[in-house]
């Protein structure tokens, strides 16, 4: 065992130890600065609180992400509110072939009647050729013919009418109760949206302590920086052993999925080789649908969106992420007098 100095605070210190014990500062640090490299300012803090940084903005990312979903799937529901349905015209002319076929039928089968009547009567040699009863039955049908029908059009055109008044009343109505639920919803999805930009604006102020570099500043690559620190595969963001160089490398090999979008659509293939994100993940997407489930539920009664338990838990679970971002924030400025 051999005592090295350290190149930060000039302490000395075994060079069996992962970090000065004095003030943190990472051993390849000390390899690197001894070269005259240049070195990342975030690696001369300690693997502790570059984990703390990235355990907190995992948590922030994670519920940003999930009150998103959450948004998403209440305008989805939104899009289908509202939505103006053709009522078709009641059709006037309704009966009106019938009582054609109506008339028609009568003259034809009085006209028929006549000549069979004197065919008939032709045949016996009677003098009568046609009597008086067969042309009263021939003018009887003839009459209701005409008449039947009228009555028949008249009583289908005022049923066409009461049908088209009923499903207009109907669509009227629907589109007034739906236009209520929409607006409920309009002020369900501003509330979840201002939590989004409450969450947007801590994570603004995590981030702008430049510990972590603004091209790993996503919830894909802060969850896999944090699982390289997590499982002891790293202890430094940068060099050729650091997180960004490893992630960089899975990247490029496929190893890993770097893009949300995608990781979200090939979620079990992701469970082996990014656990930590798959995990995540799940928890968001269960979580989104418990909020968008209970919140579009409150549209049916009177309670405030703040008492729907789904949300009322995710508000505590916010607001603790959000002290513990604004203690390290000030711990963080206060002990590098930023």
């Amino acid at each position: 065992m051999a005592m090295i100095k350290c190149a930060e605070c000039g302490k000395e210190f075994s060079d069996r130890a992962n970090a000065c014990p004095n003030c943190g500062c990472p051993i390849e640090y000390q390899a690197e600065k001894s070269m005259g490299g240049e070195y990342h300012a975030a690696d001369k803090l300690a693997p502790s609180i570059i984990v703390e940084h990235l355990t907190i903005a995992k948590e922030l990312e994670s519920e940003r992400y999930t009150l998103l979903c959450a948004v998403d799937k209440l305008q989805a529901k939104m899009n289908k509110l509202c939505n103006k349905r053709t009522v078709a015209k009641p059709d006037l002319n309704a009966g009106h072939k019938m009582f054609i076929a109506f008339v028609v039928a009568a003259i034809v089968g009085s006209i028929g009647g006549f000549i069979i009547a004197y065919i008939f009567n032709s045949l016996k040699g009677s003098r009568y050729i046609i009597s008086d009863s067969v042309v009263f039955a021939c003018l009887t049908a003839i009459v209701s013919g005409i008449v039947s029908p009228i009555i028949t059009r008249h009583v289908v055109k005022k049923n066409e009418k009461q049908r088209y008044l009923y499903l207009l009343h109907g669509e009227e109505s629907r589109i007034a109760y739906e236009k209520e639920e929409l607006d409920e919803l309009i002020q369900q999805r501003s509330y979840l949206q201002s939590k989004v930009s409450q969450i947007s604006n801590t994570l603004d102020s995590l981030y702008s302590l430049d510990i972590i570099h603004p091209k790993y500043r996503n919830m894909v690559a802060v969850i896999r920086i944090l699982e390289y620190f997590d499982s002891g595969r790293c202890t430094v963001l940068t060099g050729a052993g650091g997180a960004y160089n490893k992630y960089e490398d899975e990247i490029r090999q496929d190893t890993i999925i770097s893009k949300l979008d995608t990781a979200i659509n090939c979620l079990y293939q992701i469970r082996d080789n990014q656990y930590m994100l798959y995990e995540t993940l799940e928890d968001c997407l269960d979580a989104s649908n418990r909020i968008a489930s209970q919140v579009s539920a409150l549209t049916d009664s009177s309670k405030n969106i703040e008492a729907c338990s789904a949300v009322a838990a995710y508000n505590s679970k916010i607001a603790a992420s959000n002290s513990d971002a604004l203690v390290f924030i000030e711990a963080y400025k206060g002990a590098n007098g930023l």
